[in-house]
């Protein structure tokens, strides 16, 4: 975070809240925070969504480190999960209550940087931690955060191998828990950075310093592995994400498709749409079940074709320097590029990115303050929605009949027509 405590820092805390919200992040966690505790709750008073758990430097708290863990209300069992601190300031330990009372044990680091014996020694420390209270702390199924440290020359460029002895003390660790590294696993071949230097004056380097390591029985359950820019201002590291489903989640369906709102808050568009609706009414009366599933599958088309259409020139112009970042990140991993020509082909690529989705944020915070001005404490659905005690929703289960080929979604027993109804017609009148 390069700091979250002062007044001046609120920009930060409003933009990962808003980060958390948008992209549904259950599990974030911080470095580098600087986070005293008085500050801490004062964020807690502020965002209700927000459950955070910090630790801080033992005599510099609001300087120096600084460990944050921050679960999402809304989507973790927060008030069953605990967290331990290991290091203070360096290493915070959280078991994430999941489904079936099960557990899953994340301990996120910030480990020294710039100092290749205290880093060093860190891993040797959280090594003698786990040896001496083997009994109390629990095996790792995932470890992540800033590790300031490299275990390949891949992971730089320019391509260096780090210090021996500090990639033996991580591994040694690594190894005791069984961990692997995620997004290695699923990238073989590929070259990408978390961090990179932001010098005007020289060459600037980068690294893949931030990572998540995972236990290999999770690999086959963990998806969408991303290092993607954060769009909250002043960060030099981008975010590190992958989508976990813990042992024992049940298979969730493809649910409905359904419009995007900004289709149907536009006059022309919502036009076009019910013209399609009016010009099938007739037909709807003799035929209602067939008719009606496809007039469905119509209008998803013609509101699918209005999105891409109306799509926002920011996005179009986003996807178009993503596409030449990873074309960049191609000819750097098959060595076709020089080093020094790719580090000014991804400064300016990165540049151009983070702008976009500083943008980008920007004007999601102005929407959700505007209507917030509108219809805040007005005694309206949308005031009632944000002042009401959230809980995350419940997943009920249920049992598959063996041997038996259900409809999967809604709309295939309109489309198949397998309970479509035959009975005669009744007489408009008893005699």
């Amino acid at each position: 975070m390069k700091g979250g405590a002062s007044p001046k820092t609120d920009v930060k805390w409003e933009k990962i809240n808003q980060l958390i919200r948008d992209q549904g992040i259950g599990v974030l966690a911080l470095q580098e925070t600087h986070l005293t505790e008085a500050r801490a709750n004062d964020l807690r008073a502020r965002y209700p969504r927000l459950h955070i758990e910090n630790t801080a430097h033992p005599t510099h708290d609001s300087s120096r480190d600084g460990v944050a863990i921050v679960l999402n209300k809304y989507t973790t069992n927060w008030s069953d999960s605990k967290t331990k601190v290991i290091v203070e300031g360096k290493a915070i330990l959280l078991s994430l209550a999941c489904k079936n009372e099960r557990e899953i044990h994340i301990l996120c680091v910030y480990a020294p940087s710039g100092n290749d014996a205290l880093n060093t020694g860190f891993w040797n420390e959280l090594d003698r931690l786990w040896t001496v209270n083997r009994r109390t702390l629990p095996r790792l199924d995932l470890l992540l955060g800033d590790f300031n440290m490299v275990d390949s020359r891949e992971d730089r460029l320019p391509s260096h191998a780090d210090t021996v002895a500090v990639v033996d003390a991580l591994t040694k660790f690594r190894e005791r828990h069984v961990l692997v590294d995620g997004w290695r696993q699923e990238n073989i071949g590929v070259r990408d950075f978390s961090f990179a230097t932001r010098h005007t004056t020289q060459k600037n380097s980068r690294s893949r310093i931030d990572r998540i390591y995972v236990r290999p029985g999770l690999l086959d359950s963990a998806r969408e592995w991303d290092i993607r820019t954060s769009g909250i201002p002043t960060l030099d590291h981008s975010v590190v994400s992958v989508q976990i489903a813990p042992e024992g989640t049940p298979t969730m369906g493809n649910s409905r498709q359904t419009m995007p709102q900004f289709i149907l808050d536009d006059s022309d568009a919502f036009a076009q749409i019910a013209a399609l609706a009016k010009s099938r009414q007739e037909r709807i009366e003799t035929a209602l079940q067939p008719e009606w599933a496809q007039l469905k599958e119509d209008l998803l088309a013609l509101g699918n074709t209005l999105a891409r259409k109306k799509m926002a020139s920011l996005n179009k112009n986003l996807n178009k320097w993503r596409k030449r970042r990873k074309i960049t990140l191609e000819k750097v991993a098959q060595s076709s590029i020089t080093d020094d020509e790719s580090a000014r082909q991804l400064d300016e690529i990165d540049d151009a990115i983070r702008k976009i989705e500083e943008t980008k944020a920007l004007r999601m915070r102005e929407k959700v303050a505007a209507r917030h001005h509108l219809e805040g404490e007005t005694n309206s659905q949308y005031d009632f929605q944000l002042n009401r005690l959230q809980r995350p929703r419940d997943t009920v289960d249920s049992l598959r009949i063996p041997h038996s080929n259900p409809p999967s979604v809604h709309a295939e027993l309109q489309r198949d027509g397998k309970y479509r109804h035959t009975a005669p017609r009744r007489p408009s009148a008893l005699r």
